[in-house]
């Protein structure tokens, strides 16, 4: 990446910290960024994520309504919500997800956001592959007949990921929402 000093011998706005990367100050150099470094300040950071393509902008998700429905808790009916059949496209590849939208987003007319099913995905595709253990981690019955049906369907769904997107294409994901 080509940085260019300016004549106090910083190297982007805000730089407070005179680098000796060059003999002559407006001299374009080439330099490595270790952005897990302490020093990889805001400014460079700011500059470095707009200069490498996001993993988000060669996602392509399109949505199609499917139905309507019932959102209860308890017994209680929360509002309703919209469920749409979304296509997330990647790759080259092609996968349909049923996602369910919030009854927020329903009931103000909010269309839904791609990235809240990508971060749904990949928070599905986190969970754990052993039934018992899923039962556990999300409060259900490992008698329920529903609970089984969700721990299948959610089972599915990490396969359909995994088809679209490879180990370290999920790994940039997880990056990306981790603070989601």
């Amino acid at each position: 990446m080509g940085w260019k000093s300016d004549k106090d011998g910083n190297h982007f706005n805000g730089d407070k910290r005179r680098r000796d990367v060059s003999d002559s100050p407006g001299t374009e150099v080439n330099i490595e960024i270790d952005n897990n470094s302490d020093d990889f300040s805001e400014g460079v950071k700011e500059e470095f994520n707009q200069n490498n393509k996001s993993i988000l902008d060669e996602i392509k998700v399109t949505f199609d309504e499917i139905d309507s429905v019932k959102v209860e808790s308890d017994g209680r009916l929360i509002g309703w919500a919209t469920k749409y059949n979304a296509k997330v496209k990647y790759g080259g590849k092609q996968q349909s997800f049923e996602f369910t939208d919030s009854v927020h987003n329903t009931e103000n007319g909010i269309e839904p956001n791609p990235k809240d099913v990508l971060y749904s995905l990949i928070m599905d595709i986190s969970s754990p592959d052993d039934e018992e253990e899923f039962y556990s981690e999300f409060g259900y019955d490992a008698d329920s007949r529903k609970a089984y049906d969700i721990y299948r369907a959610v089972q599915k769904e990490k396969q359909k990921v995994n088809k679209l997107f490879s180990e370290s294409d999920i790994e940039k994901l997880q990056t990306v929402f981790q603070d989601y």
